[in-house]
């Protein structure tokens, strides 16, 4: 039954692409050491937490770090675009990469002051824990393009909702 979901969940995810319209291919592999720590399977608490963002910014530059990406570091103007936008999703009862007044991530990351020259978003849906969305993200070939983007120097992570209508936005970037 939990393959079966996660079989679900996966197929439920959303095409994600980088912010600049470059295809990005993986074809990573992962060590068992390496994966055993990806198994970051806290449940969720409240979304703007420090432990939460750390918890999850060390699972992805492990990750990151695995796939010889290098590592990336919390941004608190990216965070807060995330966020807003996972809370936007659940008010508004939606689910796409495109705000309901039209916005895009890279729209979203300039409003927070955050002047990019390059940006990517990965969204997902009802995952509970942080190391079931890495998965997840992992298993879908455009949006584990976005964790390990050798571009990226920095990243936010939004959750917002609860139970089956949990949100997640993961947004990363460079600065110009």
């Amino acid at each position: 039954m939990k393959y079966l979901l996660n079989l679900v969940v996966v197929a439920a995810l959303t095409a994600c692409g980088s912010g600049d319209g470059a295809q990005v291919k993986s074809d990573v592999s992962v060590s068992p050491a390496v994966a055993a720590s990806l198994n970051g399977d806290r449940p969720l608490s409240h979304p703007e937490t420090a432990p939460r963002d750390a918890n999850f910014g060390k699972l992805l530059n492990n990750y990151r770090l695995a796939s010889g990406a290098g590592a990336v570091r919390f941004d608190s103007r990216l965070n807060a675009a995330a966020q807003k936008h996972a809370q936007d999703m659940v008010d508004r009862d939606y689910f796409s990469h495109t705000g309901r007044d039209g916005r895009t991530v890279g729209a979203r990351v300039r409003a927070e002051g955050y002047d990019y020259r390059f940006v990517g978003e990965a969204l997902a849906a009802r995952q509970q824990s942080d190391g079931q969305v890495i998965r997840d993200w992992q298993n879908s070939r455009s949006h584990d393009a976005v964790l390990i983007d050798r571009r990226a120097k920095d990243f936010g992570l939004g959750v917002a909702g609860a139970g089956r209508g949990t949100k997640w936005a993961l947004v990363v970037g460079a600065e110009k």
